[in-house]
This record gives C-alpha cells, structure tokens and sequence, in this order.
C-alpha cells in the first residue's frame, strides 16, 4: 500500500505528461481517424504527381531522341534513276556530264555493244581454231553506253552530256533498254539518259 501512494505522484505526472503533449491513446485514435481522409488525399495526390513526373519525362525523352535521330529513310530517300536540280545545285558542277559523273557514275557504266545478230557460222580450220563471223551490230550505231536524250528528243551520245548548263537542268533520268524501247522506241539497246530542262510544269 505504501508503494501504491508512494507510485501516484509519479503516474499522475506522466498521465500529465501525456495530456500535456496530447499523446493520450484516445486521442491518438481519434485524430488518426479524423486525419485519413486528407492523408489518403495526400497520398493520392503525391502517386499523381509522380505519375504526371514520369509521363513528362517519357514524353521529353521522346522528343529528344526524336530530334537528335537520323533522317528517316523513307524521307531522305532518292531515286536512283533520278538526278533532281537540288542534287545537281549541291554538285556545284557545271553541266550535265560533270552533274551524272559526280552523283550517278552508274548512268555512265559500260553496258557491252549490243547486236542484232549472234555469231552462229563458225568454221574451224586445220589447226582447230574456230573462225566465226562478226556480229552484226545494232541499229543506231550501238556503242555500248546509253544514248542522250535532251526534252524528249535525241541530243547524241554521252559526250553530248558536256554542252548541257547544269543550271538550266531540272532532271536527269536513266532509263534502261525496256523502259527506253516504251519511251522512245527501238535504237536504245544500251539505254537511255534523258536531261529534262526548263521551269516546273
């Protein structure tokens, strides 16, 4: 009993204590339950901020990466039949010959003269060497190298390709024996280079 008195004091003064620094459990419950809903708001509200964070930095990240990307393909894709006045500007050449050489030495390529007729009399002598009649060769004069065209009509053969200005050129195009024959009739065994000049239609 003595110990009991002896304690009250004490206890009176943490209980004291607790009221003083409101950490009664009672209170402790009800101001938690009081709290949830603007805790939960507080809670809900951070998760939404994160998630709009993350959704920025994704989106920027994206631009970013698109804006530092190579140009596409399909963009910057030409026709590698096709010399366009923009590609001849880039040259900084002076005719069409210099403008083919530089941006599409294929145009130019060695094709092998073409002839109407294969070698098929051959005879062979006593020595056994085969002695075969020439070819005979293609009408048109066929050198093996395209033929150059000038507006549609024919301008000579790719030499002719030096007296065309390079600022007056809106395109070159390559045809080959097929595409040639459908445009501009038989005589192209090797194909044909077209320069297009003058102003967009």
């Amino acid at each position: 009993m003595q110990d009991a008195k002896v304690g009250e004091p004490e206890n009176g003064r943490w209980r004291d204590m607790l009221n003083d620094w409101r950490l009664d459990p009672c209170w402790i419950l009800v101001h938690v339950q009081n709290r949830r809903p603007s805790s939960m708001r507080a809670v809900l509200g951070t998760f939404w901020r994160w998630i709009m964070r993350i959704l920025f930095l994704r989106s920027l990240v994206a631009t970013l990466v698109l804006s530092c990307a190579p140009p596409s393909a399909t963009v910057g894709r030409h026709d590698s039949n096709v010399i366009t006045s923009e590609e001849i500007a880039s040259a900084h050449v002076n005719n069409a010959f210099d403008a083919v050489s530089i941006l599409r030495p294929s145009f130019l390529r060695y094709r092998g003269v073409t002839s109407l007729e294969r070698d098929t009399s051959c005879t062979v002598d006593a020595s056994g060497r085969s002695n075969c009649k020439p070819p005979i060769a293609a009408l048109g004069g066929d050198t093996g190298y395209a033929r150059v065209y000038l507006n549609h009509q024919f301008y000579g053969n790719i030499t002719s390709l030096r007296g065309i200005d390079a600022n007056s050129i809106r395109e070159i195009h390559y045809y080959n024996v097929q595409q040639a024959s459908n445009r501009f009739g038989l005589g192209n065994p090797s194909g044909v280079i077209e320069v297009v000049t003058g102003a967009s239609p």
